[in-house]
């Protein structure tokens, strides 16, 4: 779909309505770098919605921060994923903004960062039946103070959990 076709879907969206932008894949960018006037747009079109997603786009390009930092200050919330909970804490401590990561496949527990302290909540949706985006909402909130923590999982799932216990 044309990306001005996708924002016109947007605007369509309920009011209030909470919605994930990309399921798979990640923000528009040139080769790493985050596309400014794509998510103004999406930022534009999101006014007065949930809309929420993840990105893996280098962080420490000053260019991607500050589209991020842009759209979580404007209603959309663009969640920094990490493979790692340390990297995860570092990154919400200190530019302030939200951050999830990956953990073992059999963690279910909150628990606290060894580092700051900060909570760390295993998405509810992966470990209760009865739970789904829709019903949580966390990754919606970009001035949530926790990290997100999604349980290893899909064909990777194996090798993820031995990279991620040491093992």
């Amino acid at each position: 779909m044309e990306w001005g076709d996708f924002l016109k879907k947007v605007r369509r969206i309920q009011r209030g309505q909470l919605w994930r932008h990309n399921v798979s894949g990640d923000l528009p960018h040139t080769d790493g770098t985050i596309n400014g006037q794509d998510v103004f747009d999406l930022v534009g079109a999101n006014k007065g919605r949930k809309g929420f997603t993840f990105t893996h786009h280098d962080h420490t390009n000053e260019v991607n921060l500050g589209i991020i930092k842009f759209a979580n200050d404007s209603g959309f919330t663009i969640n920094r994923s990490f493979e790692s909970l340390g990297m995860a804490d570092a990154y919400m401590t200190e530019h302030n903004l939200p951050a999830v990561c990956i953990v073992p496949s059999t963690e279910s527990r909150r628990f606290f960062t060894l580092s700051s302290g900060r909570k760390v909540i295993v998405c509810p949706a992966k470990i209760h039946d009865d739970v789904n985006c829709s019903k949580c909402g966390l990754c919606a909130q970009s001035d949530r103070k926790a990290i997100i923590a999604f349980p290893s999982h899909g064909t990777a799932k194996r090798k993820l959990d031995e990279m991620l216990t040491g093992g």
